[in-house]
C-alpha cells in the first residue's frame, strides 16, 4: 500500500477553486471510506513502513540510524547524533534561506514555464513528504529527476554569479542523491584496495562518503522546502484567494 502518491493531489492548486474543492472533497470521502473498510490493512501497512538500513535508504531519520553504526560511536549515538543533526541541518538551512532569498529577489519563479512550475509543485512536494515522513527505499529518489531541469533552468536564468554557482552545486547534490548507492559501492572497492596495502580505520571512507551523501540529501530537501512556498503562492487557487481577500478589505 503506497500512501505518498496522494501527495500528488497538490497539483489541484493548479485548478480553479471550485474544481479543487470538488475533487478534494471527493478524494477525501473515497479515502475515508477505504480506510474505514480496511482499517486493519492500514494498521499493518503503517507498521510495515521501512525503518532499518541507513545505507540503502534516505530520509530525515537516516542520520540517527546510520551514524552510530558507520562512525562506531556506540549505543544510539547520543551527543554525536545531536551534533550531526545540528551541523548538517544548520548548513542545509543556511544554504536554503540564502538561495530562496536570492531567487525571490530576482523573481526567477515568475520566469519558469507552466510545465516547470507544475513539475516542481508535484515532485518537490512528493519528495519532501517522503523525506520527512519516514525512511524510504532509494527507488523513490527517481522523483528527483523531474526537478533536475527546473533547478538547471533557475541556474541558467540567475543573473547573480553567486546564485548560479549555488544552484549548480545544489544540482550536483541532487545527482549525488540519485547515484549515492553507486558512490558507496565505488568507495567500498577503493577501501578494499587500501586495506590490501595499509590498515586505515575500518569503514572510514564509507562513513565519510555516506555522511557526504546524507548532507546532499539535507541540502537538497532544504532548498526544495524553501522554494516551495514561492511556487504555492503563484498557483491560480492562491491567486484567487488573495484576490478575494483584497476585495473584502476594500469593502471593510
Amino acid at each position: 500500500m503506497k500512501i505518498y502518491p496522494l501527495v500528488g493531489l497538490v497539483l489541484l492548486l493548479h485548478e480553479r477553486l471550485l474544481v479543487m474543492v470538488a475533487v478534494g472533497v471527493a478524494v477525501a470521502a473515497a479515502l475515508a471510506l477505504h480506510v474505514a473498510l480496511n482499517l486493519e490493512g492500514w494498521r499493518l501497512a503503517i507498521a510495515m513502513i521501512p525503518g532499518r538500513d541507513p545505507i540503502g535508504m534516505f530520509g530525515i531519520r537516516n542520520l540517527a540510524r546510520g551514524l552510530p553504526v558507520l562512525w562506531s560511536v556506540g549505543g544510539d549515538g547520543g551527543p554525536a547524533v545531536a551534533l550531526a543533526y545540528a551541523g548538517i541541518g544548520g548548513l542545509a538551512m543556511a544554504v536554503a534561506v540564502w538561495c530562496a532569498r536570492r531567487v525571490a529577489r530576482e523573481a526567477l519563479l515568475d520566469r519558469l514555464t507552466r510545465l516547470d512550475t507544475a513539475c516542481f509543485l508535484v515532485f518537490a512536494t512528493v519528495m519532501l513528504f517522503c523525506f520527512l515522513a519516514a525512511q524510504n527505499f532509494m527507488y523513490r529518489a527517481i522523483f528527483l529527476v523531474p526537478l533536475l531541469p527546473v533547478v538547471a533552468r533557475l541556474a541558467t536564468l540567475a543573473a547573480s554569479p553567486a546564485l548560479r554557482v549555488a544552484l549548480c552545486m545544489v544540482l550536483a547534490g541532487m545527482i549525488v542523491c540519485l547515484w549515492g548507492g553507486y558512490l558507496l559501492n565505488a568507495v567500498d572497492h577503493v577501501q578494499k584496495a587500501i586495506h590490501a596495502v595499509a590498515q586505515p580505520p575500518k569503514n572510514a571512507l564509507r562513513a565519510v562518503a555516506w555522511t557526504a551523501r546524507e548532507t546532499c540529501w539535507w541540502v537538497t530537501m532544504a532548498v526544495v522546502a524553501a522554494l516551495l512556498p514561492g511556487v504555492y503562492v503563484r498557483m491560480p487557487v492562491m491567486a484567487a484567494l488573495a484576490d478575494q481577500m483584497r476585495r473584502r478589505r476594500r469593502l471593510v
